[in-house]
């Protein structure tokens, strides 16, 4: 027997623990596509709504998809029935009586949220702070290793941790020991890691000019992919429905376990 929760349902219970509040300017965080009153039937999970994802929902009988990153930032200033990209997928989710809901930076910011997760999946132990505000600030973590390490030894320990093929870095001054961490792109909180004393930021998508600035400052910088810090926010996409919406089917896609991005480290 089918669970009877509806869309809106799976949606309340996600933004009660990622407040759209929390969220960056530029986001888009939301249920984007789809009908609130319509029964969800079952939830497949995902980081990006891609055909590949859309078919994956339909061959399970979702009613469903809920997805890290927006299927769009903008609204789109066209709805034609041929169009490709974003706006096709989301007249494909239309058509398919799909709905989706996306928590991006307000998931990555929440209290047990992306960055919460990617501490643990380094082993860091989080220092006490405040609740997490969100916003335009520094919207990471920071955490203290159980010994300090060399800048290279925590670029291994980061790839080995987080299964990356590889990973880029450029070695501060001196050990690690306090580290910041900021699921995916966010190369360019490398001044608001220094300026709290940390001796490293782990995170993705870094830009050569940061690397430039964050050696400069005497900070270890570790590029570990976008995919590879922020795959596991289906962990807790799965613990809030499963405990706000009891007896819903989950699935997780199936392109949470290898990152499309393949990387080509030795010859």
């Amino acid at each position: 027997m089918r669970s009877s929760h509806t869309v809106q349902q799976v949606y309340e219970r996600l933004v009660e623990a990622a407040p759209l509040e929390l969220a960056m300017g530029f986001d888009n965080p939301g249920l984007l596509v789809g009908d609130r009153g319509a029964q969800a039937g079952a939830v497949l999970l995902c980081l990006d709504i891609t055909d590949r994802v859309i078919d994956e929902a339909i061959a399970l009988g979702c009613g469903v998809i809920v997805s890290h990153h927006p299927l769009f930032f903008e609204l789109p200033k066209q709805l034609l029935a041929d169009a490709q990209g974003p706006v096709g997928r989301a007249i494909r989710l239309l058509r398919a009586g799909l709905s989706a809901i996306c928590l991006h930076t307000n998931m990555d910011v929440a209290q047990g949220g992306v960055n919460d997760l990617l501490l643990g999946k380094l082993g860091l132990s989080p220092e006490a702070g405040p609740p997490p505000e969100g916003g335009e600030g520094f919207i990471g973590r920071i955490g203290s290793l159980r010994m300090a390490l060399r800048p290279a030894e925590l670029a291994a320990e980061v790839r080995r941790r987080l299964g990356c093929d590889a990973v880029r870095y450029v070695a501060g001054h001196g050990e690690v020991r306090r580290v910041a961490v900021v699921g995916g792109a966010g190369g360019g909180f490398y001044e608001a890691a220094a300026a709290q004393g940390c001796d490293a930021l782990v995170t993705a998508e870094v830009k050569h000019h940061h690397f430039l600035e964050a050696e400069a400052l005497g900070l270890t910088l570790v590029d570990a992919g976008h995919f590879h810090t922020e795959r596991f926010v289906v962990e807790r996409f799965e613990a809030l429905i499963g405990a706000g919406c009891p007896g819903l089917a989950i699935h997780r896609s199936r392109t949470v376990d290898r990152d499309l991005v393949q990387t080509i480290s030795s010859y």
